[in-house]
């Protein structure tokens, strides 16, 4: 097969993909949070892997709609969890659990200064900015 073969097979599997999850997630109203939560996530990332195969930024108009999926399903899963709601948080059962190895902890899309009482902003105070 030829490299634009491949190309267009990616494309067509992950769009496939994509559609299928979505009927899924819309199938049935009473999923739990949990479950929505991982369909969400299994959503987005697919749309990330899409994005990827497809050729990313040097295949814009094809990759296009997977960074708009995953930018979007990403952003209903931080809503859903309300990561950003601006309120203090208590982390200190994150920082102090031993099974966590490390955090990626990334202030992209959220402006300069982090929110206080974030992971974000525990990190800045503890490593620096």
């Amino acid at each position: 097969m030829t490299i634009r073969g491949d190309e267009l097979q990616d494309h067509n599997f992950s769009s496939a993909k994509l559609t299928v999850l979505n009927a899924i997630l819309e199938s049935r109203a009473s999923w739990t949070k949990n479950e929505e939560r991982y369909l969400r996530a299994l959503i987005s990332n697919s749309a990330a892997v899409g994005f990827q195969r497809v050729g990313g930024s040097s295949n814009r108009n094809a990759a296009k709609p997977f960074a708009d999926v995953f930018k979007r399903v990403t952003a209903e899963i931080d809503e859903s969890l309300q990561w950003n709601n601006g309120e203090p948080r208590d982390n200190s059962a994150l920082i102090s659990d031993p099974e966590i190895v490390g955090f990626h902890i990334s202030p992209k899309d959220r402006g300069n200064k982090p929110i206080p009482g974030s992971l974000h902003a525990w990190a800045a105070e503890r490593f620096g900015t």
